[in-house]
């Protein structure tokens, strides 16, 4: 039975290892669709941000324009002040002059709002863009952590696939229906070790004394009572202890 139980945990080594291979896989897969959403969305808000800077720039060349327009303008009505013949006319250039000052006023107030914008915007702009750089740092890095320990467990794959099959052909039949059976129903963990003071590691339930001691003899498989794993404990697998009075150092 002890062969039969060293065999069974080997077997459980492997599915664990197997196991860890396709969670990685997985996990590998959350991460990228993960990573792909998120940049995705910092896609669009970069998309946003720089159709914003570009419709100040926009703004901020059409204001420009007008202004240097305003400014022609007035320049034009101050040459005009030598060529006026009487008060009417001096009333007239006077008004003209004063909306002209006040437009170009209000241009220039325009063009300082329009600058403090457009700062803003591209000040915006590039800390999204600093901010989605770290990101895509941080996710390639995760990602290659990833990759790496798949590549590594994917190289041992084939390994531990033929010695799972050969202790599965080497299994008596019945103890690997059990296994089998087990191990589908408490998600691929069969047989678990039990702690020196007879606790299964699974499920945290002590083994009765009497049980602890059979557990160790080695000549049953001994399930646990709450979660119906296979028990063992590892310095009696493993011919740790003592060769005599063996039992003076089980639980009460």
């Amino acid at each position: 039975m002890k062969e039969t139980l060293s065999m069974m945990v080997d077997l459980q080594r492997i599915d664990d290892a197997m196991r860890e291979l396709r969670e990685a896989q997985a996990r590998l897969q959350k991460v990228q669709g993960d990573n792909a959403n998120a940049l995705e969305m910092f896609e669009g808000m970069l998309a946003k941000s720089t159709a914003r800077i570009e419709e100040t720039r926009g703004f901020h060349v059409e204001r420009e324009k007008s202004l240097k327009e305003t400014e022609a303008n007035l320049s034009r009505s101050r040459s005009r002040i030598t060529s006026v013949t009487n008060q009417r006319e001096l009333n007239a250039l006077s008004k003209e002059l004063d909306n002209l000052r006040r437009a170009n006023t209000q241009r220039q107030e325009e063009l300082k709002q329009l600058d403090a914008q457009l700062a803003e915007a591209q000040a915006e702009h590039d800390k999204r863009v600093a901010e989605r750089d770290a990101l895509k740092s941080k996710m390639d890095e995760v990602v290659s952590q990833l990759e790496a320990e798949i590549k590594e467990r994917e190289a041992q794959a084939s390994e531990l696939n033929e010695r799972r099959e050969a202790i599965r052909v080497q299994l008596p039949k019945p103890m690997l229906a059990r296994y089998d059976r087990i191990s589908k129903g408490r998600n691929g963990l069969a047989i678990v070790p039990v702690t020196e003071a007879g606790t299964c590691t699974a499920c945290n339930l002590s083994a009765p004394p009497q049980q602890f001691i059979r557990i160790n003899k080695m000549e049953t498989l001994e399930s646990c009572s709450s979660c119906k794993r296979i028990l063992y404990y590892p310095a009696a697998l493993n011919d740790e202890l003592p060769t005599s009075d063996s039992e003076a150092s089980l639980p009460n």
